[in-house]
């Protein structure tokens, strides 16, 4: 994920690059990811430096400040940052005029 194209939206959109490519809901290594044990598991891991220990996976408390969830799908804050960029035509380019916030008459006032 170290392409430009993602750290140009991680920085444009406000994320950290440093924490936030980081699965909120992991266990170990760089990404807080680990194939072994997903999120809201359990299991036996061999660490390094530590030998087998028993982990149970859970989220981090601030789960909006996250664009993966458990190191494949998305967090409801990326979706939300998506959809909103979409449907404001902020990253669209379309005809002059056409604004599907305005067309729908959509209230984005509790994103």
């Amino acid at each position: 994920m170290k392409n430009g194209f993602c750290l140009g939206f991680i920085v444009v959109t406000g994320f950290d690059p440093n924490k936030k490519l980081k699965a909120c809901c992991g266990f170990g290594g760089v990404y807080n990811c680990n194939p072994d044990v997903f999120c809201g598991g359990s299991g036996e891991l061999s660490l390094p430096g530590v030998g087998p220990q028993f982990v149970k996976v859970d989220s981090a408390p601030d789960p909006q400040d996250y664009i993966v969830w458990d190191g494949i799908h998305l967090t409801q804050a990326t979706h939300r940052l998506i959809t909103s960029s979409f449907l404001t035509g902020q990253y669209v380019i379309s005809p002059p005029g056409f604004n599907l916030k305005e067309l729908c008459n959509l209230d984005f006032s509790q994103f």
